[in-house]
């Protein structure tokens, strides 16, 4: 399996992440389960976004 370490950024959060790399086409990204419980953040479905939550993430 291949990973990719890289940063990413949510609403002026940096995150380092090392995702495993697989074929979705761009610009796709697969968040697991694991990565969603330990950032817990507020999903909305119906737009496709993902923002955090205020209470838990101070913006740089």
């Amino acid at each position: 399996m291949h990973y990719c370490p890289l940063t990413i950024t949510v609403n002026g959060i940096d995150m380092d992440i090392k995702p495993k790399v697989i074929s979705l086409g761009c610009p796709h990204m697969i968040l697991g389960l694991p990565w969603l419980q330990k950032h817990n953040p507020d999903i909305d479905w119906e737009n496709g976004t993902l923002q955090w939550r205020q209470h838990l993430w101070k913006q740089k």
